[in-house]
């Protein structure tokens, strides 16, 4: 086989970055993220190795566009769609054309793989569809909305958005994008719904918005950690 140069790309917490790649494919790399790239003449493989990319395929038939996440590998030709590595599962969210996901065929994720190599076969998703899988397992497939699909690709924007997810969900998800750990000390506000539009790593519109409208309180116990619990807020008297 050819030699291949492989490449590592990063991002910190809080960062976001866009690397157009030597095939002219598009990959952007949300906060907390690591990529390795290493294409080779019969395809072009990579590997999501922590956090989340969305990748724009530039069109190339001869070789497949191969990206390795968790237990699985995710192959288009010309196509553009998410992978976002949550622990031991991945979610895979398709924007334009279509996807097939098979299992990995060992624990290596074998580079050069042939067509009759990919894996056992998972599923194919089209644009807007997207799936959840774990070890050779599939989790769930959804078809999910236009203004679904744009909330979960708003991250490229530099933004969140947030219609009615519980506020676990919400601290969750915020909490990709700052060092800044945020505790829910009272148990009973986690399933508070909550909607928004937030930018990236700005935890403090997060907290202005939550005593605002939400009357929840927020405690600096030092710069790095945030308790919220259930709180008055006392509206000062205008005279």
């Amino acid at each position: 086989a050819a030699a291949r140069a492989e490449s590592l790309y990063r991002t910190a917490v809080g960062e976001q970055k866009d690397v157009t790649l030597s095939d002219g494919s598009v990959m952007k790399l949300n906060t907390d993220s690591l990529v390795s790239v290493s294409f080779s003449p019969r395809q072009r493989n990579l590997q999501l190795l922590r956090g989340e990319a969305h990748f724009q395929v530039a069109h190339d038939r001869s070789r497949p566009f191969i990206v390795h996440a968790g237990g699985g590998v995710v192959r288009a030709v010309g196509t553009a769609f998410s992978v976002h590595l949550k622990g031991q599962d991945v979610e895979v969210t398709v924007t334009e054309g279509r996807v097939e996901i098979a299992s990995a065929v060992d624990d290596a994720g074998a580079v050069d793989l042939g067509k009759d190599d990919f894996g056992k076969y998972l599923t194919t998703l089209d644009a807007g569809q997207t799936a959840e899988y774990g070890e050779h397992t599939l989790h769930s497939v959804r078809t999910i909305d236009p203004d679904q699909i744009s909330r979960k690709m708003a991250w490229q924007q530099g933004t969140l958005v947030f219609k009615g997810e519980t506020l676990e969900q919400v601290v969750r998800e915020i909490s990709r994008y700052t060092s800044t750990r945020i505790i829910i000390s009272d148990p009973g506000l986690r399933q508070l719904r909550i909607g928004g539009y937030f930018k990236t790593g700005e935890v403090d519109a997060l907290l202005t918005v939550l005593r605002d409208n939400f009357s929840i309180r927020a405690d600096k116990v030092n710069k790095n950690q945030i308790y919220l619990s259930q709180g008055k807020v006392i509206q000062a008297s205008k005279e």
